[in-house]
């Protein structure tokens, strides 16, 4: 797999930095009850706030930002956040995992190994 400076997928998934970054994340599950004031939204894992979700308001700044974070799509970042905690995410690479094999299994069945 390749990826950019940042460390993002580019080309195919790579399950195993995927699955390691999900272990090595604050422990599941994660909660975000929304934008709760001016100031943002709290995400939280079992018993601590991991991350705080800010939006930016048009009128807070001289006109330098280039894109302002709305508040609804700051709050869908929250809730997006949140729903991939590491518990969601290493059960999804558990599933790629099985599907790839049973893919690759059709793949021989229909076609032959490969050589």
């Amino acid at each position: 797999m390749s990826g950019d400076e940042q460390g993002h997928a580019t080309e195919a998934l790579d399950l195993d930095v995927i699955e390691a970054r999900a272990k090595a994340a604050s422990p599941s599950p994660w909660t975000y009850p929304g934008i709760e004031s001016v100031a943002g939204g709290l995400l939280y894992d079992v018993d601590r706030t991991i991350a705080q979700i800010v939006w930016d308001n048009p009128g807070d700044h001289d006109g330098s930002v280039v894109r302002f974070l709305p508040w609804d799509e700051a709050d869908a970042n929250g809730q997006h956040i949140a729903g991939m905690d590491p518990a969601t995410t290493l059960a999804l690479v558990a599933e790629v995992r099985r599907l790839r094999i049973q893919v690759s299994s059709l793949s021989n069945a229909i076609f032959g190994p490969k050589s």
